[in-house]
């Protein structure tokens, strides 16, 4: 384990703006922070992000627009969103959302929310789980900017 060496500088509040959020209240007459000898430690945490477990991280728009080129549906509803014709069984489920649905950039979008990519599915849901919201409060909070064929039974 390394040790760490720290110099502390003390800087009197009237030099220092930082200081001003602490000289809102009135004053006091308590012990101040560090008057009396006590133990105190310190922590460190590292975290190296090539070892981060993907599913813990929040996407990026580079990402998406990224993983929207290479899925394969995606692009074949954009192909087809202004064809008043029936489309191909393989994204049938798409065209009852045609009228709603546009692609702007790399992306394709329902209204205003992104068409996700299913490649990145299961990596939203995973983020969106970590605090156990509870489902229909997941439901709610995916449903302000993502969208996908089936979202609400992926969810449940």
């Amino acid at each position: 384990m390394d040790h760490f060496h720290f110099d502390f500088e003390h800087v009197s509040g009237k030099e220092n703006i930082a200081d001003a959020a602490s000289r809102i209240g009135g004053k006091r007459n308590d012990t101040q922070f560090g008057a009396e000898k006590e133990p105190h430690e310190l922590c460190l945490v590292e975290a190296d992000l090539y070892n981060i477990n993907d599913q813990l991280l929040a996407l990026t728009s580079t990402q998406v627009r990224e993983e929207s080129l290479k899925d394969e549906e995606l692009q074949t509803v954009v192909q087809w969103l202004n064809k008043d014709v029936k489309w191909p069984p393989s994204i049938s489920k798409y065209q009852p959302f045609q009228r709603e649905m546009y692609a702007q950039g790399n992306v394709l979008l329902k209204q205003e929310k992104l068409v996700l990519p299913s490649t990145l599915r299961r990596r939203v849901l995973t983020v969106a789980h970590r605090s156990h919201p509870g489902m229909s409060t997941m439901k709610n909070f995916l449903r302000q900017g993502l969208w996908w064929p089936n979202m609400d039974r992926e969810v449940e």
